[in-house]
């Protein structure tokens, strides 16, 4: 079956946090949309509070998968066994531990088909435990410079707020590097802004960022693992450009100089 879109979600110790993460997917405004949870192997009742979940909603069980991976294989292996067998035509990921407004996704879709976008891209909010703050995006049009503007930090590499086609990774080969678990979307963002032909924006926080988890790869110190990660995606990044024929300046200026 075909769906408009596909939701993301990796699934590790978050028994916490995703009931409330599972209930704002199922009651999406959007009808044609697919819900991939990929269970990392999750040593806690993560699985059994989201099968329990689901079963009140008993209209979206034929439209959800739960798969497992036979090993912990991290983030970004998570996504990508997502992406793989999502049979939407934009694909979006959403954080286990995190929630998102009721006609998120009906409206990124909508401007999609309305603008012929390739990307869709909408503003979000930091949830603390005391306060929120909204984060307003406010991304260039044009690629190049929506590039620049996530190489030089103006622009958040995050995919959970950017509603992708489908075809932008399938045919440029274009997914997470396995390993990568900090800043693993950045690694597959730049690529895919690199080829967008057609980007658009939804001035409105439709995503909400829980900023109270400690447990979070983002909320932890780095590790020594993910300062080898940032090293591996600087060359990467370097690497990529440099194999590209169009020698944009704005682009080389972004990158740090080989040292």
């Amino acid at each position: 079956m075909n769906y408009q879109v596909s939701v993301i979600v990796p699934v590790y110790k978050v028994e916490k946090y995703i009931e409330k993460c599972a209930r704002s997917l199922f009651e999406q405004t959007l009808s044609s949309i697919e819900f991939i949870f990929v269970d990392d192997c999750s040593p806690d009742n993560s699985i059994a509070i989201l099968k329990s979940v689901l079963n009140e909603y008993p209209s979206r069980i034929s439209d959800t998968r739960i798969v497992r991976h036979e090993y912990n294989r991290g983030l970004a292996a998570a996504r990508n066994t997502g992406r793989s067998i999502a049979q939407g035509e934009y694909l979006i990921s959403c954080d286990s531990d995190d929630w998102v407004d009721q006609n998120m996704y009906e409206l990124m879709y909508q401007k999609a088909q309305q603008t012929k976008s390739e990307i869709v891209i909408c503003d979000w909010e930091e949830v603390y435990i005391s306060k929120t703050l909204r984060q307003f995006i406010n991304p260039p049009v044009n690629n190049i410079e929506c590039v620049v503007a996530l190489l030089s930090g103006k622009m958040h590499g995050s995919v959970v707020n950017k509603l992708i086609k489908k075809t932008l990774y399938t045919e440029h080969n274009i997914m997470c590097k396995e390993g990568m678990d900090f800043c693993e979307d950045f690694y597959v963002t730049y690529r895919l802004f690199y080829f967008a032909r057609t980007i658009a924006y939804i001035n409105l926080p439709l995503y909400y960022y829980n900023k109270s988890n400690l447990n979070s790869y983002t909320s932890t110190k780095l590790s020594e693992s993910s300062q080898k990660g940032l090293i591996l995606l600087l060359n990467d990044i370097r690497k990529f450009f440099n194999e590209q024929q169009d020698g944009h300046i704005e682009i080389k200026k972004a990158i740090l100089p080989v040292g």
